[in-house]
């Protein structure tokens, strides 16, 4: 289930270049303030979780040193789950208390204007995708975490692996059939890196085109959930370019 938020924002000042964990942080306060169990769960609880938000949409936006304007009222992102009562909790939260409808960043302050739930896609066996936030994947080298770039083998590889764990976790059962993954750099002819601070350190993720060929069950999996690592944290959101 995907839905897209809408924002009010009065352009008295800038919007901070870093604000993925500020928006996180305020997606679980909107839970918590409808259903304090279920927040602390889905916080508490040390595997994937299983929802993904989009990179913040800015219209017309113009750059300085201290962020980002823009002369456009209206800011977006889309966020998705697998799971109703995620969205269902989310909505609650944020229709039932004034305040939380407020997604302050920094001394930016954006006020909730709509929420639109987006038609469900039914997916094929093999689909296009273009990435709404940097996608991240990383392994341990030297007891250190080394961001992998889309050029290494082994960033499509964690990727399937990815994919197949959030598939048991959605579904209750393993999947067993291949899975492909490879970048459509005829779509998109670079890949762009970002290097995005979260708390006191990086996140380094690749916006990259890919396209993807498997069941249409695990196409809606990478679709919902995200794909690769740190979805939560709104990284790996993807949309689909077309059907192949």
């Amino acid at each position: 289930m995907r839905i897209k938020l809408v924002f009010h924002y009065d352009g008295n000042n800038p919007i901070p270049f870093n604000r993925k964990y500020a928006i996180s942080s305020w997606i679980y306060r909107c839970i918590r303030f409808y259903n304090k169990d279920y927040s602390e769960m889905l916080h508490f609880d040390r595997d994937i979780k299983l929802f993904v938000f989009s990179d913040l949409y800015i219209p017309k936006y113009r750059v300085s040193k201290e962020g980002i304007f823009t002369s456009e009222n209206d800011v977006s992102f889309y966020l998705s789950s697998p799971r109703s009562e995620f969205i269902s909790n989310l909505v609650k939260g944020l229709l039932n208390d004034i305040d939380k409808n407020t997604l302050t960043l920094r001394s930016a302050l954006l006020k909730i204007k709509s929420i639109e739930t987006l038609r469900s896609i039914e997916f094929t066996d093999s689909t296009m995708f273009k990435a709404l936030s940097p996608i991240v994947t990383s392994t341990f080298k030297d007891g250190k975490i080394l961001y992998l770039s889309p050029d290494k083998e082994k960033f499509y590889e964690n990727l399937k692996t990815n994919l197949r764990k959030k598939y048991l976790m959605v579904h209750g059962k393993q999947y067993k059939k291949n899975i492909e993954i490879e970048p459509i750099y005829e779509k998109f002819p670079r890949k762009i890196k970002y290097s995005i601070e979260i708390k006191k350190g990086h996140v380094i993720g690749f916006k990259i085109p890919l396209k993807i060929t498997a069941s249409n069950k695990l196409l809606e999996t990478a679709y919902d959930c995200g794909i690769g690592e740190k979805n939560s944290q709104g990284f790996g959101m993807l949309d689909v370019y077309g059907k192949v």
